[in-house]
């Protein structure tokens, strides 16, 4: 994935930020959410934030 492209459509969360989160400590999905928002709609973006949380 690069950077620009959009994890949550919902929220319209970025590659970037979702990474930019994981650097500042976040550890889990719900870390992830609570930073950026990612994941609070449908949901179909969750497997995208496990994977990144996975790099």
């Amino acid at each position: 994935m690069h950077d620009d492209d959009i994890v949550c459509y919902c929220r319209e969360v970025t590659v970037k930020t979702i990474r930019h989160a994981i650097h500042e400590g976040a550890r889990t999905v719900e870390a992830i959410t609570d930073i950026t928002d990612a994941g609070l709609e449908c949901g179909t973006c969750i497997e995208h934030l496990e994977t990144l949380l996975e790099d």
